[in-house]
């Protein structure tokens, strides 16, 4: 690959509860599994969200070493700030897509019942 190992797991587009960890974790300062979790409300579990941030570490969103009671510092740079605006639009897209999708009329049965 490209110098970096993937779990098994992990599929080649970037997955959709990363990109929303993203879209919570590049605005903060520090950056913690609890915090993160609790933005994410429950969407993931704790130690995937570990995961989702060890892999910030190693696409250098996210400082490797950091503080016990702060977190792991997020990195403020012109890279973060576009992957931001990636993220945002992304995501933006989806939920676009997501309501359009809902408003969809649901087709009437013969009997003229939904």
């Amino acid at each position: 690959m490209d110098g970096v190992s993937l779990g098994d797991k992990t599929p080649q587009a970037e997955d959709p509860i990363y990109l929303k960890a993203l879209y919570h974790a590049l605005p903060m300062n520090y950056v913690t599994v609890t915090k993160l979790h609790n933005k994410l409300e429950g969407e993931a579990s704790q130690s995937s969200v570990r995961k989702l941030i060890d892999k910030m570490i190693k696409d250098g969103y996210v400082e490797a070493k950091g503080s016990r009671r702060l977190g792991k510092r997020v990195i403020h740079s012109n890279q973060t700030e576009k992957k931001l605006m990636e993220v945002k639009k992304a995501l933006d897209f989806d939920a676009m897509k997501a309501r359009a999708k809902e408003a969809e009329p649901e087709p009437m049965s013969i009997d003229g019942k939904a």
